[in-house]
């Protein structure tokens, strides 16, 4: 796994989890349109490169105590073991159906 991003996560007050190349630039892009400079907020966002990597991550950044979200493109209605999967013990993530965790 190679995640260039993951080392500003850790200066950062809040790291969003982004599935992929699409989200990762539409939540720039969206950022921008808004007049929302994500840096000025302590966001780092970071590109999972697959809903596979999302939970490794969210793992790595919660050692560091790191808060994270996840945001992903929601293919399909997320299953079950998916939920499951990318939910921490004691997160205060909900799933959003087929739009994303927050």
């Amino acid at each position: 796994m190679h995640f260039p991003e993951i080392k500003e996560a850790f200066y950062a007050k809040c790291a969003m989890l982004i599935e992929g190349e699409t989200e990762y630039g539409c939540i720039r892009a969206f950022s921008d349109k808004i007049g929302v400079d994500l840096d000025d907020y302590g966001i780092c966002v970071i590109n999972a490169r697959g809903d596979g990597s999302i939970k490794p991550l969210r793992q790595l950044l919660k050692l560091f105590a790191v808060p994270s979200i996840a945001i992903y493109d929601g293919d399909g209605v997320p299953s079950p073991a998916f939920r499951k999967k990318l939910t921490l013990p004691n997160s205060h993530v909900k799933i959003r159906k087929r739009y994303c965790l927050l």
